[in-house]
């Protein structure tokens, strides 16, 4: 009885200090959403974190997701009861439509007896870049793409979602009817109704990256519309697997 109460009290000892440091930075909010931004806009969020421990902590990473997201941070040591910073900016040039991009954070306490590390915190920004006008992307019949291929770049097996835009530059409505798709595994989300002249829509895509074969895909989506001009239109999607090493 007595070997087995000084275990338990040996745990404690042990666990204490560990589980204050996990409860040591605080944010006030780890999300943050902008609503709708206009493309081409720099769009900026502050994160505010407390230390609630009894030593200083410091952040030793801050990570984004992608290289549209550049982060900037309290680099000093913030002390016992203080505030610090994470501020998130968004990039939105050349990407329209919805995002929502993650910023990984990482830090430390630091005292005499040593340093101890934090569990990571993750930062999440969404919103809706908007355009109102496409200009000089490739066109097809009557409709102009923000562009007709997209290349999702390096991949793990799960889903990946890319939307493109797409306005009805002729002077009658057009309606996307239905998709084909040849060489992997999409779901494809059409708009529900007609584009009427000047409308500007999503078209959002889907890979099922965990059915593709080999260590690339090369997919093709065959669009089937009401354009007189051209009733079959063509969007392709690349990407290469991750490689287990």
């Amino acid at each position: 009885m007595l070997a087995r109460l000084s275990a338990v009290l040996l745990l404690v000892v042990f666990a204490a200090p560990f589980a204050e440091a996990q409860g040591a930075l605080t944010f006030a909010s780890t999300t943050y959403d902008f609503g709708e931004i206009m493309e081409g806009d720099v769009a900026a969020t502050t994160f505010t974190f407390t230390n609630e421990s009894a030593a200083p902590v410091r952040l030793t990473e801050v990570r984004p997701s992608c290289g549209c997201t550049a982060p900037d941070w309290s680099r000093d040591p913030v002390a016992p009861g203080e505030a610090g910073s994470v501020t998130v900016a968004y990039d939105s040039k050349g990407r329209p439509g919805s995002f929502s991009r993650d910023v990984l954070v990482r830090a430390e306490t630091i005292s005499e007896e040593g340093s101890a590390v934090l569990n990571p915190v993750s930062l999440t920004i969404t919103g809706t870049v908007a355009v109102t006008e496409l200009a000089g992307g490739p066109q097809q019949g009557s409709l102009m793409f923000n562009a007709d291929a997209h290349d999702f770049g390096i991949v793990s097996p799960g889903r990946v979602v890319y939307t493109f835009l797409v306005q009805n530059k002729g002077d009658r409505p057009v309606r996307l009817r239905d998709a084909a798709v040849y060489g992997g595994e999409v779901e494809v989300l059409l708009p529900d109704t007609p584009l009427f002249v000047g409308d500007l829509r999503e078209i959002q895509v889907a890979v099922n990256t965990e059915a593709v074969e080999g260590e690339a895909f090369d997919i093709a989506v065959v669009l089937d519309t009401t354009d007189e001009a051209q009733p079959k239109m063509s969007l392709r999607l690349t990407g290469q697997m991750a490689s287990d090493g």
